[in-house]
């Protein structure tokens, strides 16, 4: 929990009231590999923090899946779309990996923000920061080439290769598993 409120505090210190209270409401949870954290159709109610291991948010279209994004430590991960709207979530997320998370509940988010509005202000710049995120990789994922989408992710999580399956790796790239082994092959990588 020490790496969440060291990153909270570096967006603005929390007073030591709000500490306390955030103490009271987040809560572990250790989970094996390959668990499902949300499903499709499922509303997303928490918000994840992962301390240690790696995880992955991805869709279905007849039956194929389609990887929107890996996070790992010191992301959050929830869906969000879902969660602000309290919708049924299109997409899953599963651990790739052992982990060991700290979360939220919806309704604890939003009495934290009735009662202490200067969390209103993480809430802003992490919700921004998440937002331009996306906005990016979407950019990257209608516009760029395949080599070009296997180099960001490779230098967006350098460590990659080493936790994800090449197959969940090229559903992210939209790509096949072959074709994503002839661009490791060639002088891209």
């Amino acid at each position: 929990m020490e790496q969440l409120f060291t990153i909270l505090n570096s967006i603005k210190p929390l007073s030591e009231k709000l500490i306390f209270h955030l103490k009271s409401k987040i809560k572990k949870l250790r989970v094996s590999k390959k668990s499902i954290l949300l499903e499709a159709g499922h509303i997303s109610n928490k918000i994840f923090f992962i301390e240690k291991g790696i995880i992955r948010a991805y869709y279905l279209t007849d039956g194929k899946e389609h990887t929107t994004w890996f996070y790992q430590e010191n992301d959050l991960i929830f869906s969000i779309q879902s969660f602000y709207n309290q919708t049924p979530s299109y997409e899953f997320i599963e651990t790739l990996e052992e982990c060991t998370l700290w979360y939220i509940n919806y309704s604890d988010i939003l009495a934290i923000y009735d009662n202490f509005p200067e969390f209103n202000f993480h809430g802003r710049v992490l919700t921004e920061k998440y937002y331009c995120e996306s906005i990016q990789r979407n950019f990257i994922l209608r516009s760029k080439s395949s080599e070009e989408k296997y180099r960001y992710l490779i230098n967006h999580i350098p460590n990659i290769l080493n936790r994800v399956s090449l197959k969940k790796i090229a559903s992210f790239i939209e790509i096949e598993p072959e074709t994503l082994s002839r661009i490791r092959a060639s002088k891209y990588n």
